[in-house]
């Protein structure tokens, strides 16, 4: 599929979660930002089913926003996300604006 070497390529995020049992549990993913981008970019495809490019849409805010407001040692920065084109990462750049009155934990 067409991008998904864009998430081969994004540098690993790992953190540490708590399960349900109160364990803590190892999670290794793609950067959230390229993450968030390539969502956006199938969001805005015409050959995406209707109903899958709403979710992508609403998935790219929703990790754009947590990045923004909650992973701030992830600033958006076009050099740390060179794996993806260029039209890519400027479209995606709303994304992470931090948004004012966001929830603080």
């Amino acid at each position: 599929m067409e991008g998904l070497d864009w998430l081969q390529n994004a540098p690993a995020f790992e953190a540490v979660a708590i399960d349900e049992k109160g364990e803590p549990v190892r999670i290794v993913a793609p950067d959230p930002r390229v993450w968030a981008a390539h969502k956006l970019w199938l969001s805005r495809r015409a050959d995406r089913e209707a109903l899958k490019r709403q979710r992508d849409a609403a998935q790219a805010e929703a990790v754009g926003a947590l990045v923004a407001n909650y992973l701030t040692h992830l600033p958006f920065d076009a050099e740390q996300l060179r794996m993806l084109p260029k039209e890519v990462v400027d479209s995606a750049a709303p994304l992470f604006a931090k948004k004012d009155g966001a929830a603080r934990a």
